[in-house]
This record gives structure tokens, C-alpha cells and sequence, in this order.
């Protein structure tokens, strides 16, 4: 059996000790929905209220105070972490631990049949049991014990919670499985049936902070089958080779970080220091690095057990600084993803990987001797919130919603998952539209973005309001006399053809048939009558491409009082189809939309 060589986490010469503070269970939600972000820094970074936050230099460093300003958490990405054991019961972790909820706990049966009984936070696949911790075996070393822990509590230690560290993700759940003894030694075979246990279970993420010097067959396969469901796996670059020193990956491979494969299955993480550049002990190469992220001067999550000792010293902190090594860079790259997975759960593996990479912080420049063998740069988790951010939001369509009854009431809208995203007042407080309000959307002005087109229904002004979606005006006019109180219908189409979106504006009740044509500002570009002049039952609009021409028409419905006639005319008012939509006698209003089908 192949033994997993464990590379050291190494502790300072200084290491500093800090009591527990009392637990205040606290949330805050920085989400920023709807509106495209230009550039991050111009705005306020958001800063947890950990007390340990500021010994965090490294959460800086990646920009991660204004990658909160997008999203703060991922509860529902998983990230498995494969290392010496996990504190299940830390105070910053309990919260974001994976739960397994089709498992009953401590009742010694295998509920949910995979294989592992009462595995509800995990498995330890060391002493194969169903705790996860580090069980403190003799010989056990005070860095090994604490060093899944540590990386745990990288990624998604509790943010903002007035208590100890912030992790790279506020929320997340972690999956801790125990692969390696706390002596930091292990078995390939464990790796294998870990790895096996997240893919069957569910995780997003696989984090190894470990290396492991020989090829073994059944490890790259589990490797590709972990691919394969598509998750991401993340490795550390390692801290040294067969020679005890960091070395090039290119002459000298170390494993999981170098099973690639010709589809970068692995994402390979090198350390940098607070610099930017290469600390002294990481591994490097072209082949096997694919980011680099600090690994220096962590003030980390430690195993609380004050019964066990270790030279002397009892385990009585929650928190120790400070640690250093490559297995504190790669859980900064699983947290990272997993942030930027909730951003945009939408997003394929390869898109995400290539967010995070191609918005990496260029290193080369303070690492000459290492040019293209740090991967991308140094991880630069702001900008590729940002990119990811603003790609969701371009794909996004939102439902645009408005009483029928009053404009007292507000506009909501509501994104692809629905939630509210804006809601405002389009006629404020006071103005008032006894039968509610006519809306459309259209880029109206060409910013790349849609308004919110609104008109009054009866008893309301005959003006159109133009928002942005966040409510904001953006022009307004009107269409009519200011006193009179029929109502109007709205739409939105480039209906001549000009590149431009244009205002339709169908004329309400106790008003000649009217259709006007408005630009965003109010300039009227044509009107006609839509019906014979003494109907005055309303023309409701809509605008669609019906010939494929690349040219809006308009469509119009009669309203009550007229027959079903649906009517379609060219931008300028030229006739091109009509026809009855129920029976002739039928005096009740005709709606109308268009529909695109694709065959």
C-alpha cells in the first residue's frame, strides 16, 4: 500500500495565543442585485465584525472585502476537505458543516445506504469511523492535528459573526473527511474512498492540501472520476519534493496537483507571500500550476480539546497564528470558487475555472525568475466576482410586475430566481391611476440595458415614464393634453428600422384610435389612426418581428366596446394584416402579444 507523503505545515518561530470570545450569532447581507458594477474598489469594502479579521492580511490581498460587496456566502456549495480530521464542534465551523440529512444520528444504522453508518458531518476513513475529528493517537503531532482544521477554516470559517476569523466564503458547507492520521500520514487507498464518498455525496469542491510523491494508478483514476461528475478539484503545488527542497513540477512531479491528464483536472495552487512573490518553499511549473495564492502568515481555526496536551501545551485555543505553507494557498482557491459558484450557480466548471483565472493579479513582474510557472497570477477573487457578477446579470431576464388596480401600488421586479430585486412608485405618493398602470421594457436609449417603460391607465396623466431597474427616472413625457384622463397602452420596438428602440403609444379610452411612435425624449417619429376615428374604446399595442425582416411591426387589439379586430401596421402606420380573433360580435377587448418560436 502507497503511504501519502503529507508535506509540513509549518508553524512561525512566533506564535501567538488568543483567547475565545464570546459567540454572537449575527448576519448580514451585502448582496448587490440587478445593476451592473462598473468597478469595484470605487465602493466601500465590507468589513466583518471578527474581532481576528485585521491578523487576516491574506483576505485583502485577493480582494475579497470587495468581492463581499457582490455576495458574502455559499451555503449551498459543498466543498469536501480531505486532510487530517476537522474540529466539527469550533465555534467558527459548527454552523457550516455539511449534513448529511438522509443519516439519523448515533442510531448505528446506515440509513441512507451508502455505505458508512451515522456518517452525518463526514467519515474518517483513517480509523474508519464516523466522527471526523482528529482522535489525538499516539505520536501525534500538534501541527497535523490542527491542520485540517486550519484549512477548513480557510475557506469557510463564519463571517461576521463577532467571533474569532472570517473565512475566504462567510458560509459553506464543509465536508470533512480524514484521510490522513495525526501524524499526517496515510494511506492512497484512503484518499481513494474519500474522494469516491464526496462524489456519491454530493460535493461542489474538493480541496487536498497534501502531495504525494509517487504515481499510483487508482488515485488518477478516482481523480478522473471526480472530473468526470464534475466537480473541481484543487490541490496544493506542494511544499517540497524527494529532495526536501520546492523544485520545478516540470522535472520532478508531485501528485494529486500534476493528474491533469490533457484536461487540467486539477486546479494546481503555488504560494506566494504578502509581496507577491514566490515563497521560498513552494513548488512552481508550467504544467502543473494553474494559480498562485498567498501562503504566509495565517492566523488559522485550531482544534479546541484543553484535555489533550501536546509538549506540554494543552489544545485550550480556538485560534492560533501564525502558519505558513502551500496547504494554506489552495483552500484560498477552494474558498474563492465557491463564492464565485454562488454568484452564479449557472455557470459551467470550465466558465468558473476560466473567471478565476483569466482575473488573475499578473505576477511575473516581482517573479522573473519564474515567468508562466505560477499559473495565471495571484488569485484576485474581487475581479473575478466582478467578471461572473456582471456576465449573470447580462444573461438575466427579469418579470417586470404592476398592480391593475392603482399606480399607488409599486413596480416589482424579480430576477431568474425570484427574488425581489427593486420595487418602487412610478407615479409617487400622490398621482394617482384609478385602473393601474400600462409598463413594457426595451433598451429605449442604448446603454446596453433595459428600462422600464410605464404610461397611466385611466385617470391617470397621459405621460410615459422611462426608469432604469432600479427605479430610477430616466425622462418623461407627454402624449396628450396634460388634463385629459383616458389612459394609454405602451410598447417598446425599433420599428423603423434605425438601430433604435422607439416608444409605442396606444391611445386609452373616450380617445380617437390613436397610435403614436415616440424616441426615449419625447419626439413624436409618426402617429395614425388605428381604427375608425369614432371608436373610443382604447388600442392596446404590442411591437414584434413578424416578417423576420429585422424590423419591429406594431400590433394592435381593439379595445372594449369595438370588435376582436387585431390589426398590424408598419413603424409609419402603413397596413400590413388584420383579422378577427373571436367571433365578430364578440365586444369585450382583445389583448395582444407576440410570440417567437423557433422550429
Amino acid at each position: 500500500m502507497e503511504k501519502t507523503s503529507f508535506f509540513c505545515i509549518i508553524l512561525c518561530l512566533s506564535v501567538l495565543f488568543w483567547p475565545a470570545a464570546p459567540i454572537v450569532l449575527a448576519a448580514a447581507n451585502f448582496d448587490i442585485a440587478g445593476v451592473k458594477i462598473e468597478n469595484l474598489s470605487e465602493r466601500s469594502p465590507v468589513t466583518p465584525n471578527d474581532p481576528l479579521y485585521s491578523a487576516q492580511w491574506y483576505l485583502q490581498k485577493i480582494g475579497a472585502p470587495y468581492a463581499w460587496q457582490i455576495k458574502t456566502d455559499s451555503p449551498k456549495i459543498t466543498v469536501a476537505v480531505l486532510d487530517t480530521g476537522v474540529d466539527i464542534d469550533h465555534p467558527d465551523l459548527r454552523r457550516n458543516l455539511w449534513v448529511n440529512e438522509q443519516e439519523i444520528p448515533e442510531n448505528k444504522i446506515d440509513d441512507d445506504r451508502n455505505g458508512f453508518i451515522d456518517d452525518v458531518n463526514g467519515w474518517d476513513f483513517v480509523n474508519n469511523v464516523a466522527d471526523p475529528r482528529p482522535k489525538f493517537q499516539a505520536g501525534f503531532i500538534d501541527d497535523e492535528v490542527n491542520h485540517g482544521t486550519i484549512v477548513a477554516g480557510i475557506i469557510a470559517a463564519e463571517g461576521n459573526n463577532n467571533f474569532g476569523i472570517s473565512g475566504v466564503t462567510w458560509r459553506a458547507q464543509i465536508m470533512p473527511l480524514k484521510v490522513l492520521d495525526d501524524k499526517g500520514e496515510g494511506t492512497t487507498n484512503n484518499v481513494i474512498r474519500a474522494v469516491d464518498y464526496a462524489i456519491n455525496n454530493g460535493a461542489d469542491i474538493i480541496n487536498l492540501s497534501f502531495i504525494i510523491l509517487a504515481d499510483v494508478p487508482g488515485l488518477r483514476e478516482v481523480i478522473e472520476r471526480a472530473y468526470r461528475a464534475n466537480i473541481i478539484l484543487v490541490a496544493t503545488a506542494g511544499n517540497e519534493g524527494q529532495h526536501n527542497i520546492s523544485h520545478s513540477l516540470d522535472e520532478e512531479k508531485v501528485y494529486p496537483v500534476c493528474y491533469d491528464g490533457g484536461k487540467n483536472m486539477v486546479i494546481g495552487v503555488a504560494a506566494t507571500d504578502t509581496l507577491d512573490q514566490k515563497t521560498a518553499f513552494s513548488n512552481y511549473g508550467f504544467a502543473c500550476v494553474d494559480i498562485a495564492a498567498p501562503g504566509v502568515s495565517f492566523m488559522g481555526l485550531t482544534v479546541y480539546n484543553p484535555y489533550q496536551r501536546y509538549q506540554g501545551n494543552p489544545f485550550n485555543n480556538y485560534y492560533q497564528g501564525y502558519w505558513y505553507g502551500s496547504s494554506m494557498a489552495a483552500p484560498i482557491i477552494s474558498g474563492s470558487l465557491a463564492l464565485l459558484k454562488a454568484i452564479n450557480p449557472k455557470l459551467s466548471r470550465e466558465e468558473l475555472i476560466d473567471k478565476l483565472l483569466t482575473n488573475a493579479f499578473n505576477v511575473s513582474r516581482l517573479n522573473p525568475g519564474y515567468l508562466g510557472q505560477l499559473g495565471r497570477g495571484r488569485v484576485d477573487l474581487a475581479a473575478a466576482a466582478l467578471a461572473v457578477y456582471n456576465d449573470l446579470i447580462n444573461s438575466w431576464n427579469y418579470i417586470v410586475t404592476s398592480s391593475l388596480t392603482t399606480a399607488l401600488a409599486d413596480v416589482k421586479i424579480f430576477d431568474n430566481n425570484n427574488n425581489s430585486v427593486a420595487e418602487f412608485k412610478p407615479f409617487g405618493e400622490k398621482e394617482k391611476a384609478a385602473e393601474g398602470i400600462s409598463l413594457t421594457t426595451g433598451d429605449v436609449d442604448q446603454d446596453g440595458q433595459a428600462e422600464i417603460i410605464i404610461g397611466a391607465n385611466i385617470s391617470g396623466i397621459p405621460q410615459v415614464r422611462v426608469f432604469d431597474k432600479s427605479g430610477k427616472l430616466k425622462s418623461q413625457f407627454l402624449v396628450n393634453q396634460k388634463n385629459w384622463r383616458g389612459g394609454i397602452s405602451v410598447a417598446a420596438g425599433d420599428v423603423d428600422g434605425d438601430g433604435a428602440v422607439e416608444i409605442i403609444v396606444g391611445a386609452g379610452k373616450m380617445s380617437e384610435p390613436q397610435v403614436k411612435v415616440f424616441d426615449v425624449n419625447g419626439k413624436m417619429r409618426s402617429q395614425f389612426l388605428a381604427y375608425p376615428r369614432g371608436f373610443r374604446g382604447g388600442v392596446n399595442v404590442v411591437t414584434g418581428d413578424l416578417n423576420k425582416d429585422g424590423v419591429d411591426e406594431i400590433i394592435t387589439g381593439a379595445g372594449p366596446g369595438g370588435g376582436p379586430h387585431v390589426r398590424v401596421f408598419y413603424g409609419t402606420g402603413g397596413v400590413i394584416d388584420g383579422f378577427f380573433s373571436y367571433e365578430q360580435s364578440f365586444r369585450r377587448g382583445v389583448n395582444v402579444s407576440v410570440l417567437n418560436i423557433k422550429k
